[in-house]
């Protein structure tokens, strides 16, 4: 995406000023990676997960490392959409065009990107 965005805003406190957790259904999991760690804060009513994150002094149990191996391999597959998305350069560049026609063109390459997801995921199986 274009530059809009200062590198140095922690991704927590820009959840934060985006004010999205006001529009998240609390039926919703939400989750993030471990820029994320304080999530739960934010979403009281929600069910969130977050990678355990290992401090000075106190290491991560076998359980967490466990717990972690599986996020990340939900994660992964989420990263991967967000890479197939943005092969399609009017998602992946600043939107130039008309706001209201941008709920239409992302539901455009999501119908083009969603069926080679499909295969790939029933090819892992």
């Amino acid at each position: 995406m274009s530059g809009s965005i200062p590198c140095s805003v922690h991704d927590l406190e820009l959840f934060r000023q985006s004010g999205a957790a006001k529009r998240i259904p609390e039926e919703v999991t939400a989750g993030g990676d471990s820029g994320y760690q304080g999530l739960h804060d934010e979403l009281p009513k929600h069910s969130v997960f977050v990678p355990h994150k290992a401090t000075r002094g106190h290491p991560l149990t076998p359980d967490q490392k466990l717990v972690n191996r599986e996020l990340s391999s939900i994660r992964i597959r989420v990263e991967n959409t967000l890479a197939e998305l943005k092969h399609f350069k009017i998602l992946a560049d600043r939107f130039r065009h008309a706001l209201e026609l941008y709920d239409d063109t992302f539901l455009s390459v999501v119908a083009l990107v969603n069926p080679r997801i499909a295969r790939r995921v029933l090819a892992a199986v």
